[in-house]
């Protein structure tokens, strides 16, 4: 995520599953402090789990 942060700049929100890794004290407290809203997806929700943007996707190599 800081890879991230660092090549596009800090987002406004950022959307992640109810895990125990992503709901940790640090990483809410971090967040806050960065000024972005930290949100949280509904428990067994997969419609929720949409694929990523394109922008996110490396590209695509041909070979001719």
């Amino acid at each position: 995520m800081s890879q991230a942060m660092q090549k596009r700049g800090l987002p406004r929100a950022a959307m992640s599953d109810n895990g125990a890794a992503m709901t940790a004290t640090e990483i809410t407290e971090g967040l806050a402090r960065l000024s972005i809203l930290h949100q949280t997806t509904l428990p067994y929700s997969p419609y929720q789990n949409v694929a990523p943007p394109n922008m996110w996707r490396p590209a695509p190599t041909h070979r001719c």
